[in-house]
C-alpha cells in the first residue's frame, strides 16, 4: 500500500502497529507515574501552573495543518500552557514505538493519538491513563455525545481517550454513470439483493473497463459491517472474547458473498484487472465504490469530471450494522501535568475544538449537536449528508482483544486477502483464522 493509502486507511484499520503488539521488549508504564487527578472540584484554569505538554500524533500535511488550528486556539485560550508537538511522519509502527519509549521512561509525553483498534493494547500496557475520574469530577457531558463515539475508546468499563471524528463505511456512487444506465439513485433502505440487482444492471451499461462496483476493502474493519449485517460475529463475545467464531456460516457466507462480487457475480474487478494508476472511483472507472468518510476531503478536491453522492451500505438479513472507526486523543500515564492535559483535551472535545475537524471533513463529529446540525450544512459534495448522520445509529464498536494487533495484518489481513483474491474460499481460510486466533485467546 502507498503512503497515501496507509494514511487514509489508518483512520479505519490502524493496523500497522506491530511494535506495540510486541511491546514486551520495553518496560511497561506504571499506572500513576504522573500527577494524579485532583479529587473534588476541578481546579480553575487560571490557577493551574504553567506547563509544557508534549503531544504525539500522526497524519499527512493537510491533516496536520487542521490540527495546528486547534493547537493555536488552545494556546490562545490557555496562555500558561504550551504544546511541544511530536509529529510522526513515518509509519504507524514508528509512532507507537516512540510513544512507548516516552511513556515507559516516565518523562516526556502528556497526550497522544490512537484509534479504537489499539485501545486494548494501550490499556493493558498502561500507556493511557483512564479518564473516568476526570470525566466524573468535571461532569463531562457524556449525554451530548454519540454512545458509539465513547464506546470506541472504552475497554473493560474504562474510558481511555476521546474521539475527534467518527469514520465508517458508506457507499459512493457516480451519478453520471447511473444516469447513463438509466438507473435511479440507490434507495435509502436497500438490501443486499437490491445491491446486486442494481450492480448487475449497471454492469450491462458501464462500458469497457468500467465496473459496477469497486474492489472490496480487504481489511478486517471494512469486512465487519457485512459480517454483522449477516448476523455473524468473529468472537463469542466481541468485547470480552473467549472463543474465535470466524468459521461459522453467518461469517463465512458474508465474506464469501463479498468475494463473489468479482469471482462469481462479475460486478467488481478481480485483482489486477484495473491497471490504471490512482483511485478507480476518482478516475470514473466505478459506478459504485464502498468507501469511508475519510475519503471525502480528497474526493471533493479530485473529482471534477462527474457528480457523486453517497448512501448507506445496504442492509443484510440482520439489518444494517456499521463499525466505529475514529481518531482520538488520550492522556499518557506518564504525564506530570494531568490537570493541564485534561483541560486541553476538554477543549478539543468541545464544539469549538471539534469544528476544524468537521469542516475539513475528516469524518462526522462525535458531538451529537454538531452532527445533526452543523455537519448537515457543509457544502457538497456529498449532498446526501443525511445518510451519513443517519448511519450513526447503526454503529458498533470494534472487537476488543489485547492481542488484536498481533493478528490484524498477520492473520486476518493475510487470510482475507487470500479470500478476496480467489486463492481460498472463506470456509477454508476460516479454519486457519480460528486456529491462530484461538491460540492467542488461550494464551499460547
Amino acid at each position: 500500500m502507498s503512503r497515501r493509502g496507509l494514511l487514509r486507511s489508518s483512520w479505519l484499520t490502524m493496523a500497522g502497529a506491530a511494535t506495540v503488539a510486541a511491546a514486551g521488549v520495553l518496560p511497561l508504564a506504571a499506572c500513576g507515574t504522573g500527577q494524579s487527578p485532583s479529587a473534588g472540584e476541578a481546579p480553575a484554569a487560571k490557577s493551574l501552573p504553567p506547563a509544557k505538554l508534549v503531544w504525539a500524533y500522526w497524519g499527512n500535511q493537510d491533516q496536520v495543518t487542521v490540527r495546528e488550528q486547534v493547537f493555536a486556539a488552545i494556546q490562545q485560550k490557555y496562555p500558561q500552557i504550551t504544546i511541544d508537538k511530536v509529529w510522526n511522519t513515518g509509519s504507524l509502527d514508528d509512532h507507537f514505538a516512540k510513544v512507548q519509549v516516552l511513556v515507559s521512561s516516565g518523562t516526556g509525553l502528556d497526550l497522544f493519538m490512537s484509534s479504537p483498534i489499539w485501545v486494548p493494547n494501550l490499556a493493558v500496557r498502561a500507556l493511557y491513563q483512564p479518564l473516568d475520574q476526570l470525566m466524573a469530577r468535571d461532569k463531562f457531558p457524556v449525554q451530548e455525545w454519540s454512545a458509539a463515539a465513547l464506546s470506541a475508546y472504552n475497554f473493560r468499563g474504562k474510558q481511555y481517550a476521546l474521539p475527534e471524528i467518527l469514520n465508517f463505511a458508506v457507499l459512493a456512487y457516480n451519478l453520471d454513470l447511473f444516469a447513463k444506465a438509466g438507473e435511479k439513485a440507490p434507495p435509502a433502505d436497500w438490501s443486499w439483493d437490491d445491491f446486486v440487482a442494481i450492480a448487475q444492471r449497471l454492469k450491462g451499461h458501464a462500458g469497457d473497463n468500467v465496473w459496477a462496483v469497486g474492489p472490496v476493502n480487504t481489511d478486517l474493519n471494512n469486512t465487519l459491517p457485512w459480517i454483522w449485517s449477516n448476523g455473524g460475529k468473529i468472537f463469542d463475545e466481541e468485547q470480552d472474547p473467549k472463543r474465535s467464531t470466524f468459521n461459522t456460516p453467518a461469517v463465512t457466507d458474508a465474506v464469501q458473498w463479498r468475494a463473489d462480487w468479482a469471482h462469481r457475480l462479475g460486478i467488481a474487478p478481480k485483482p489486477g484487472e484495473i491497471t490504471a494508476p490512482g483511485d478507480p472511483f476518482v478516475n470514473g472507472l466505478l459506478a459504485m465504490g464502498v468507501t469511508t468518510l475519510s475519503g471525502f476531503p480528497s474526493w471533493a478536491k479530485s473529482i471534477t469530471s462527474f457528480k457523486w453522492d453517497v448512501v448507506q451500505i445496504p442492509r443484510g438479513k440482520a439489518g444494517r450494522v456499521n463499525f466505529v472507526g475514529s481518531a482520538g486523543q488520550g492522556i499518557a500515564s506518564s504525564s506530570k501535568y494531568v490537570d493541564q492535559a485534561w483541560l486541553v483535551l476538554q477543549y478539543q472535545a468541545s464544539r469549538e475544538g471539534l469544528l476544524p475537524y468537521m469542516r475539513a471533513q475528516w469524518g462526522v463529529p462525535p458531538l451529537t449537536s454538531l452532527a445533526k446540525q452543523d455537519y448537515l450544512q457543509l457544502d457538497p459534495p456529498p449532498a446526501n449528508r443525511r445518510a451519513v448522520v443517519d448511519a450513526i445509529s447503526t454503529l458498533r464498536p470494534l472487537p476488543k482483544m489485547p492481542a488484536m494487533l498481533e493478528l490484524y495484518n498477520q492473520v486476518y489481513g493475510a487470510e482475507l486477502n487470500n479470500i478476496y483474491s480467489g486463492k481460498r474460499t472463506a470456509r477454508e481460510a476460516a479454519v486457519d483464522i480460528d486456529t491462530q486466533v484461538q491460540a492467542k485467546l488461550d494464551g499460547k
